[in-house]
């Protein structure tokens, strides 16, 4: 009962670290200040799951310069795995990085908004 009950703690923890992680979030507002179209926001929200990625990216051995298409076995951070594959869909569907699927040789790199979302965020890493 009472490995059990330790194995339960540790399981319901990992859960509740992994919510809390989840739950915090940043919120960027963008604006088209184009002057021939009307004035348009989008809001932006990041989690700091997402924002771990972007710096793991940033934090990559391979490219110089932010932007630079990286090997996707290279980004640097905690988050590995499925996890990883799933945040990094989240970071596509917002438009903040690009990838190609090559097997092995996968590729990603950040888009403009992920570079400017990146430098706003003062996560640059070694760039």
């Amino acid at each position: 009962m009472f490995v059990v009950n330790i194995l339960f703690k540790n399981v319901n923890n990992f859960f509740l670290n992994l919510y809390t992680s989840i739950k915090k979030v940043t919120i960027f507002t963008l604006s088209n200040n184009n002057k021939n179209s009307n004035k348009m926001t989008t809001q932006l929200t990041l989690t700091d799951l997402e924002k771990l990625v972007l710096e793991g990216i940033n934090n990559s051995d391979y490219g110089s310069e932010l932007g630079d298409e990286i090997w996707s076995w290279s980004i640097n951070c905690s988050v590995t795995g499925k996890m990883l594959s799933g945040v990094c869909s989240s970071l596509k569907k917002k438009g903040l990085i690009d990838s190609r699927d090559d097997g092995e040789d996968s590729t990603t790199w950040l888009t403009e908004l992920g570079i400017q979302i990146s430098k706003e965020l003062n996560i640059t890493g070694n760039k």
